[in-house]
């Protein structure tokens, strides 16, 4: 099957939001005809409520923008929702994964020398 979406995942803080990064991220998702989609992880540190200003950017720009809080797990069932039936493709910080999801089965691979744990 074929990747259909690309999801850039990145903390709000720790490490800081790096918009070069998602935004090349981005860019190389698009000439690959990937549907994009940022996850903004650790809004609990949103201090300074940048989520906001971050998901109006790039909603501006079609980019549908998600935010979780791990404290609270109801903030990841956006996220679920939206990978649920799609290969997906996962890139961040900390590397690149490859999800498959179907139904309520989930199936992921790290790619090789993509960084990270």
């Amino acid at each position: 099957a074929n990747v259909e979406q690309l999801v850039v995942v990145a903390a709000i803080r720790e490490p800081p939001f790096r918009e070069g990064l998602v935004e090349r991220i981005l860019v190389a998702g698009a000439k690959a005809g990937l549907r994009p989609l940022i996850q903004i992880t650790k809004l609990d540190l949103d201090r300074e409520e940048a989520f906001a200003g971050w998901a109006a950017h790039f909603g501006a720009l079609d980019i549908p923008v998600l935010g979780s809080d791990i404290s609270r797990l109801e903030t990841l069932e956006p996220l679920a929702r939206t990978l649920r039936g799609k290969v997906n493709i996962l890139v961040g910080h900390s590397g690149v994964k490859v999800l498959v999801t179907s139904g309520s089965s989930c199936w992921g691979s790290k790619l090789e020398g993509s960084g990270g744990q």
